[in-house]
């Protein structure tokens, strides 16, 4: 009997032994590769996105991602990184997608097979130029800005779209999209023409048409709104209205803007009767119609309302005597005047006040 009970209790203690060690050597294992070490991800939410800058080295992963708060813990995270010994060739560049029940290896796996997305967010908006827009878009992607600039200008590139060199930005509508990080030049124009046919429903084809104008004359005629009126959204369909008159009655555009795109100096914020000189298609105080492109990347707002302008008979438009950015809008020369002098004198006021204060 004690014979038994000596045996029993020699096994237990084999057994509490192993166990013991098995958690010594296990615990290891279990905090190095097995533990979960995401960090930010609360409520209901099971993943996260980061970003993978492609200046990134794969040693260097653990502390890049630590500083931007996505793990807990970059010391087991790298330990796992030097045992798989691996190059940077093997990190992909771009927005990663994270699950929140990997752990430490499943995480450095992923990142090494590529598996997420590597893609990345790209967004633009007041965009001008050409140079501009290269320097907006090529700045998330590995394409290169000098390559997209070119296709910019190639007339035979742009033509298979349908543009040509002065119309191709009315193709590129500002927003946020999501692209692969290594896309080139020529496959974001792809990417960004399948946007433009998004946006052209077979509706706004249609009031297009009802117009008399062009897809790229509609934007073209937005990128005037959008100059004249970038804060007070609600106003554009107004002055889409106006111009639309102007074009309709067959009286020149005069609008300031286009001055101050011919000029290419955007430091002018009062337009002088000198600057109305300019030899320049894109001077509508000087040409009829539109001018040959768009003065900017009008915003998918400034090109609704030109497909759903405002009706009335106003042909002229200044601005309001205030600080608030609307304007008095105008059937005859005369009224325009009246409203011109009331913002002149505004105007000399506002300044005089503010030298003395």
């Amino acid at each position: 009997m004690k014979k038994s009970k000596r045996t029993r209790s020699i096994l237990v203690l084999m057994i509490t032994s192993i166990v013991a060690l098995s958690s010594i050597f296990l615990y290891p294992y279990y905090t190095l590769y097995k533990a979960g070490n995401l960090e930010n991800i609360t409520g209901d939410s099971d993943q996260l996105s980061i970003f993978i800058s492609e200046k990134i080295q794969f040693k260097d992963l653990g502390v890049y991602m630590k500083n931007n708060g996505w793990i807990r813990d970059e010391v087991s995270f790298n330990k796992v990184i030097k045992h798989k010994d691996k190059g940077d060739e093997w990190l992909l560049p771009g927005i990663q997608l994270l699950k929140k029940e990997w752990d430490n290896k499943t995480l450095v796996n992923q990142l090494y097979l590529g598996r997420n997305l590597g893609e990345v967010e790209i967004t633009f908006n007041h965009v001008r130029l050409k140079k501009e827009l290269a320097e907006r878009l090529c700045s998330f992607v590995s394409a290169s800005e000098e390559e997209f600039e070119e296709l910019l200008y190639d007339q035979n590139f742009c033509s298979q779209y349908g543009f040509n060199d002065e119309t191709i930005m009315t193709m590129f509508l500002p927003d946020t999209y999501r692209v692969k990080y290594d896309i080139t030049a020529a496959a974001l124009f792809d990417r960004m023409a399948q946007e433009y046919k998004k946006f052209w429903t077979e509706s706004n084809l249609a009031k297009a048409k009802s117009l008399g104008l062009s897809q790229s004359e509609i934007s073209i005629l937005a990128s005037l709104v959008q100059a004249e009126q970038s804060r007070k959204i609600d106003e554009q369909p107004i002055i889409a209205g106006l111009y639309l008159n102007r074009l309709n009655r067959g009286m020149r555009l005069e609008s300031d803007p286009t001055l101050v795109f011919a000029h290419g100096d955007f430091t002018i914020t009062w337009v002088k009767n000198e600057h109305k000189e300019i030899n320049s298609p894109y001077n509508t105080y000087l040409n009829d119609g539109l001018p040959p492109g768009p003065i900017n990347l009008p915003e998918k707002s400034a090109i609704t309302s030109v497909l759903n302008p405002a009706s009335h008979d106003y042909v002229f438009m200044c601005a309001k005597p205030e600080t608030g950015g609307y304007h008095n809008f105008a059937k005859t020369y005369n009224q325009h005047l009246v409203y011109a002098r009331q913002y002149q004198k505004w105007n000399r006021e506002f300044h005089k006040k503010k030298n003395i204060n």
